[in-house]
């Protein structure tokens, strides 16, 4: 049950911080002796999810997950050069492969060159590798983490990349991007119809189909973006059950991205209840998270969005203390909270850099070839 906005004190959130470009020399954290490395990684994503939704979440809902994580630091989030707000390519480009992106391109350098990504590592050495997203599977973040791309907005060609990727698992929205434009879809062919014909990928009608021993899962279940909490079917925590039911068995572990979508959607469109909905499931799906992280402690779990979007913050009025508002509609420069649990968790620490969480978990991952 959501708690009555005006029941809650003020509380002071991150709206109007300066972030600053920071050189290389002020993020020691990425450059110090590694503990003992993960076997397998699990990577949240809380898309535009900061300090002001996290405020939300401790304020106005009934149980904060992120108190039992052990580690807390605080992101910059700058793209490449004197931008200094991000968006969700840039964002989590750079925490895929260690490096600043331009807007808009997906993992690929300033020059155009393709930058490895967690994922591609993670598959060199073995481990299985799966995407779960509310939005379309071959949307910006998940595509940051698996893939190059010049331009975000190509989602077709994207879509191709992903499933030659050799990624394990692929959960979430966007079936009008692998299906014709002449079935209502985006695709040029009808890419959905040729997996399906195919060998190679077993395309999910739901998270109950007898599985196909050795072939790629594909599982589309929302036209576009997975856009209503209440009605999603699979809902995200029941996607990432199914996701690390499929991993965890790989002897070489795995390496799972996680993403919800709406906390940035809506914040967009400065909902208070929709966002609210949406944190809420972040919390139940970071709870779950935590729970399977304490039962296998060989597991890095890291929880981080992209950037903020939105700058949600409670205001004092004198008639309704801790009434939410909206700062904007779009991404703000805010920095945002990382969380980390797990071996190699205490790395995480202090202000850091999206590119440092990148290089953290690509260190660890380069360790297991």
């Amino acid at each position: 049950m959501f708690k009555s906005f005006g029941s809650r004190v003020l509380a002071l959130t991150a709206v109007g911080i300066v972030v600053i470009l920071f050189s290389r020399d002020l993020f020691p954290a990425a450059e110090e002796g590694l503990p003992d490395r993960p076997v397998s990684i699990i990577f949240f994503l809380p898309d535009g999810m900061g300090i002001g939704q996290h405020s939300m979440a401790y304020y106005l809902t009934d149980d904060y997950p992120f108190a039992r994580f052990g580690q807390v630091a605080l992101m910059t989030t700058h793209p490449h050069r004197r931008d200094r707000v991000t968006e969700s390519a840039s964002g989590a480009g750079s925490l895929a492969t260690g490096e600043k992106i331009r807007r808009r391109v997906i993992s690929m350098s300033p020059e155009g060159k393709p930058l490895e990504t967690v994922m591609e590592v993670a598959r060199a050495a073995g481990m299985a590798t799966g995407v779960v997203t509310t939005a379309n599977v071959s949307d910006a973040s998940p595509a940051a983490f698996s893939v190059q791309h010049p331009s975000r907005y190509e989602q077709t060609a994207i879509a191709r990349k992903m499933i030659r990727s050799g990624l394990n698992v692929m959960l979430g929205g966007g079936r009008k991007v692998f299906l014709s434009k002449r079935d209502g879809g985006e695709n040029d062919s009808d890419y959905l119809g040729q997996l399906e014909r195919g060998d190679a990928v077993q395309v999910l009608a739901s998270l109950q189909d007898p599985l196909q021993p050795s072939r790629q899962i594909l599982g589309l279940f929302d036209m576009g973006e997975m856009e209503d909490v209440a009605r999603r079917n699979p809902t995200l925590l029941e996607m990432t059950q199914f996701a690390l039911d499929r991993l965890e068995d790989d002897p070489d572990g795995f390496f799972l991205f996680i993403e919800e979508e709406l906390t940035d959607s809506h914040s967009h469109n400065n909902l208070d209840a929709a966002t609210l909905e949406a944190v809420q499931a972040v919390n139940r799906v970071t709870r779950y998270l935590l729970d399977y992280q304490a039962a296998h402690p060989e597991v890095l779990l890291v929880v981080a969005p992209d950037h903020e979007t939105g700058g949600w913050f409670l205001e004092e009025k004198r008639d309704n203390p801790g009434r939410p508002k909206w700062a904007t509609g779009s991404h703000t420069g805010n920095m945002v909270p990382v969380f980390a649990i797990g071996p190699g968790s205490g790395l995480f620490k202090g202000i850091i850099d999206n590119t440092d969480v990148g290089k953290i978990m690509l260190k660890y991952l380069r360790q297991k070839k």
